[in-house]
């Protein structure tokens, strides 16, 4: 952050209460209007696999060479806890931010509300796993950090990493996220500047892993597959799985192109642009209807 007052550069190097505070002696009539572009960007980065997780600390490597980074993650997998929130939760100060007992989106509340963060992003991930698809927009935690902050006024990005079927689970190095971790710098450093989107929008980013620095990106739509079904077992339970990537693996189906999944199965970074505000347009016939109650 920089500030200016009567010749004097101040430069906050951190929203931490550890922060350093320069000064810099300016001539009290220099042409300051160029400072803007010297504004160091504020990013509050949180995550649903817990603050120990390879993709959380393989982004803010990344992202603090040029921002401004305030960690706020679950001290514990949250991964699927979609956008529940907690009664109390407890802080853990670290020396990137801080580790909470609670759900990614207690962390951006947490940030934005009680700390008093006021970051120019949020970035969510990056989450071991893809988040494709629109069935998957309400169940993951990654996403709905990023959609708590668009109810809060800032702008953010969700990050996920691909694993190629047959491959998953399994837990990637720091460094198989590089491909997730620059395009979403790259991608946070563009939308802050070029003010790409707005304060009620999201981008979910989904990206290959590996390292090669090579890859291309395309904007894309979520999937609509959808293929989630259950089976009573003998005990007396159910279990629920989840058959879309089964499926396209054993050629049950086939997805779209320019879909989010079908584009990083193409190793191509998928990025889509939403808005949880989004609001259909009610057809003739559905307005007929209730003009007619």
């Amino acid at each position: 952050m920089l500030y200016v007052d009567k010749g004097t550069l101040l430069i906050l190097t951190s929203t931490m209460p550890n922060a350093n505070l320069i000064y810099v002696q300016i001539p009290i009539d220099a042409d300051i209007s160029y400072l803007h572009y010297l504004s160091i960007m504020d990013i509050l980065l949180t995550n649903d696999d817990g603050i120990n997780a390879n993709g959380i600390w393989a982004l803010y490597h990344v992202l603090s060479k040029f921002a401004n980074v305030t960690i706020i993650a679950p001290s514990s997998d949250m991964s699927g806890v979609g956008r529940q929130t907690s009664k109390t939760i407890q802080i853990e100060l670290i020396d990137e931010g801080y580790a909470v007992s609670g759900t990614p989106a207690d962390c951006v509340i947490l940030g934005l509300s009680a700390l008093k963060l006021e970051p120019d992003l949020v970035i969510s991930g990056c989450n071991c796993g893809a988040n494709v698809g629109f069935y998957s927009i309400g169940r993951s935690g990654t996403i709905s950090a990023a959609i708590e902050s668009t109810f809060l006024g800032v702008p953010s990005i969700s990050s996920s990493l691909f694993i190629p079927i047959g491959e998953f689970p399994r837990v990637p190095t720091i460094d198989e996220y590089q491909n997730a971790a620059n395009a979403t710098a790259y991608l946070a450093q563009k939308s802050v500047e070029l003010g790409l989107i707005g304060p009620t929008e999201y981008l979910n980013v989904n990206s290959p892993i590996g390292t090669n620095s090579n890859l291309n990106i395309s904007l894309t739509l979520p999937s609509t597959l959808c293929n989630i079904r259950s089976n009573l077992n003998d005990d007396g339970s159910a279990t629920i799985h989840d058959h879309v990537w089964a499926d396209i693996r054993d050629g049950k189906v086939i997805e779209s192109n320019g879909t989010d999944r079908q584009t990083i199965m193409n190793d191509v970074i998928s990025v889509s642009h939403l808005s949880p505000v989004s609001i259909p347009t009610p057809s003739t016939i559905l307005n007929k209807i209730i003009s007619s109650y």
